[in-house]
């Protein structure tokens, strides 16, 4: 490790790494602070001591990522000797020098003890977790028009600009917003591809985060709940909507003072995915609570599958309260047709792909629940020297970073296939949809969850593969086998089958007539079930069907 650091709150874009790469003149190494928290921060710490001292950059791709800059700073601080410099959205470097190392510090240690002020308020002022009673609201008997939606949305993860969540809540708004109601925003950070006239609103106070990182939390409840009620005395919603994230109850709190009802989206229990899949769970008790007061609190809690409903009902949450659709698309967003064969043709260029070659694309957060690595063990199998997929001129594209990316890309790196196979790095979700048309199959490799329970996901890109129109090679799991029709509207898998997919990955390459089908029955099913009109238009029906059993009853 000679070259500068760079350190950043999440991924960087591959457009911002060049204009980084450009700044510094060098190839530097690349950290967020995932990789930190999965290698343990004094773990890395004791790495990174190892060798030369060398300089430490912190970026901020965007202006909500500076949050993070004193915690940062913390850590670039520890570093021997390394002089710390910042890098901004525009691409100028600054130094910070010890002045403004100290002050952040300050910022930080304030920040980290207003959250625990803040825990301790929860704590204090918790209420008991019991079914609440109904809450005068609109009827919605005739559709959303005129009602309006307080949506809230808050996320300690700053800078994600792509992912199934990004491509959620922009559906899930925009949909409302077009069936006719007035939709205003809180959440901590500004959220891409929001249609315009729908406001966004920011919780005050959080301009830094302090540690432990999961402490944030208890501020950022408090805050959402100041920043409801100051857009409540000029603007009071109907209704107020949250998606649920790790141990933020704001929206029940808001609902009960307004006196208005409560819908709550649960994309499954937070705290077994952070448990799972993310750091852990620091404050289990508070955060159990939090999820138990949302989920009792609301009219409706809807949900993306049938798995998570089954999970709603165990928790105690009777049918009638809730409800389930899948994830969809936005068929104007993801649509092959939006992209001339020029777009078409530089986007193939990019990736490194001539006409006649075969693009298998694979688009992700490289989540443990992702598969990108079995992908990654398929493409060196089959690219061995005897392996099958060397018969077709066959490339490969992932789409996306996480703490996984590194992993694939090494299988790849260890076989020495890297011209075969381009690794994107993280790109906006907005762009996106140009790399899906220049392809010409994908992949979605799911595996399963690694406690053994049932796969309960709604995985938001098998939509957007779907509406694209090209043939689709997926695990046969959960969701997604319910959803595609094996050989009808795709390929289904084993998950984790390497042979499997390999069979599949070659039949689709050479049976142009196959992959055409498949293609073209995959965007029919997409445009007529899956888009989020029909999502959004699901979660107003088992809202009218909540107040009616509650009124009956």
């Amino acid at each position: 490790m000679t070259g500068p650091l760079v350190i950043s709150s999440y991924p960087l874009s591959n457009r911002f790494r060049s204009r980084v790469g450009e700044a510094l003149g060098s190839t530097p190494e690349y950290v967020t602070v995932a990789d930190i928290r999965v290698a343990g921060p004094l773990r890395w710490l004791q790495r990174a001591w190892i060798g030369r001292a060398r300089p430490v950059y912190l970026a901020v791709e965007s202006e909500s990522s500076r949050c993070l800059l004193p915690a940062l700073s913390a850590v670039a601080a520890a570093l021997r000797g390394s002089p710390i410099k910042v890098i901004s959205p525009d691409g100028s470097v600054s130094r910070m020098g010890v002045p403004q190392v100290g002050s952040s510090l300050v910022r930080l240690a304030l920040a980290s003890a207003d959250s625990m002020v803040a825990r301790c308020q929860v704590r204090l002022t918790r209420p008991a977790i019991a079914m609440s009673a109904e809450s005068p609201g609109p009827s919605l008997a005739t559709g959303w028009g005129g009602t309006k939606i307080l949506y809230i949305k808050n996320t300690l993860s700053t800078g994600v600009r792509a992912g199934g969540s990004v491509g959620h809540v922009a559906g899930v708004v925009n949909a409302l917003a077009s069936a006719g109601a007035e939709v205003k925003m809180i959440t901590t950070e500004p959220s891409p591809m929001i249609r315009e006239g729908v406001d966004e609103f920011h919780p005050r106070g959080m301009d830094v985060l302090g540690l432990p990182s999961q402490a944030n939390v208890f501020r950022m409840q408090r805050q959402t709940v100041r920043r409801g009620f100051e857009l409540a005395s000029r603007w009071k919603p109907d209704v107020v909507y949250q998606r649920l994230t790790l141990g933020d109850a704001a929206g029940a709190q808001l609902a009960r003072k307004l006196g208005v009802p409560l819908i709550v989206e649960y994309n499954g229990s937070e705290i077994w995915c952070n448990r799972n899949w993310g750091a852990g769970v620091r404050y289990s008790a508070e955060f159990l609570a939090a999820e138990e007061q949302m989920l009792r609190s609301s009219s409706l809690v809807f949900t993306i599958s049938r798995v998570l409903a089954d999970e709603l009902r165990a928790r105690g949450i009777p049918d009638s309260a809730a409800g389930w659709y899948p994830n969809g698309i936005d068929p104007e967003v993801y649509d092959p047709s939006r992209f001339s064969e020029a777009m078409i043709s530089d986007a193939r260029g990019e990736l490194g792909c001539g006409e006649t070659d075969f693009l298998v694309t694979f688009v992700g957060t490289f989540g443990d629940w992702h598969g990108a690595e079995v992908l990654a063990r398929a493409i060196v199998e089959g690219l061995a020297p005897a392996g099958r997929l060397n018969a077709v001129p066959i490339r490969f594209a992932f789409v996306g970073d996480g703490k996984n990316r590194a992993k694939a890309e090494g299988i790849v790196r260890s076989a020495s296939l890297q011209t075969r196979c381009r690794f994107l790095g993280l790109v906006p979700q907005e762009r996106t949809p140009v790399y899906l048309a220049a392809s010409d199959c994908f992949v979605s490799p799911h595996v399963p969850n690694p406690d053994g329970s049932e796969f309960f996901g709604s995985p938001t890109k098998l939509f957007e593969y779907m509406s694209m129109g090209r043939p689709i090679v997926a695990s046969r799991l959960g969701q997604i086998a319910e959803v595609l029709d094996h050989r009808r509207t795709g390929v289904l898998v084993d998950p984790g089958s390497v042979p499997q997919l390999i069979d599949a990955l070659v039949e689709l390459a050479t049976d142009d007539g196959l992959a055409r089908s498949l293609g073209r029955a995959a965007r029919a099913e997409a445009i007529g079930r899956f888009t989020w009109r029909a999502h959004v238009e699901e979660i107003r029906r088992c809202y009218v069907r909540a107040r009616h059993h509650h009124g009956a009853s």
